[in-house]
């Protein structure tokens, strides 16, 4: 018992050594205007939106990182049609929690990476669980604050709300880019 309790204690030490934590996130706010018109309506959806996305991660060896994700978005439509006596305002609030690992393919100050991520959100209408691998770049500003960048994604993500399930696949690269800062602890 007591070479296992003391192996257990040197792995964890060792671990400990290499690793390092980090903190970051994002955040994204979008103000959008829309003119709808068509053949039965004119009118304008106006959206606004803000989502903040801060994680925590570990750095288990100079290639691995473990790490988690959590979000809040809050989104506002307002929809006008001038044909008729329309005028609708409503919001949604989105809850967001994604765990992943990070693969680092290079040491340096630039790296190339790779998460592969496990994406759950739920908002009024239901919920949203998936799986993707995510490629990005990290830049090394100094040892204790780098900068960020997702170039794309591939997922697989099941959607459900209410009665209604769908499932789909997305191939994207630099449909979105993805910028973000984090600090070494």
């Amino acid at each position: 018992m007591k070479k296992i309790i003391t192996l257990t204690m040197l792995a964890l030490s060792a671990l400990s050594a290499q690793a390092q934590f980090w903190v970051g996130g994002s955040m994204n706010i979008i103000h959008s205007k829309e003119d709808n018109p068509t053949a039965e309506t004119t009118g304008q959806t106006t959206t606004f939106a803000f989502k903040l996305m801060p994680e925590v991660g570990y750095h288990l060896t100079d290639k691995v990182a473990l790490a988690l994700s959590a979000g809040y978005k809050h989104t506002y439509l307002h929809d006008v049609n001038n044909n008729i006596p329309y005028d609708e305002s409503r919001s949604t609030d989105s809850y967001y929690l994604t765990p992943y690992v990070r693969y680092y393919f290079n040491n340096g100050r630039l790296r190339l990476f790779t998460n592969g991520e496990i994406p759950f959100s739920s908002d009024d209408h239901g919920t949203n669980i998936g799986l993707a691998l995510r490629p990005g770049v990290e830049f090394e500003v100094c040892p204790r604050m780098g900068l960020l960048c997702y170039v794309g994604a591939l997922s697989y993500n099941h959607s459900s709300h209410g009665n209604y399930s769908r499932n789909t696949f997305d191939f994207r690269l630099s449909d979105q880019i993805y910028l973000g800062v984090y600090f070494n602890l």
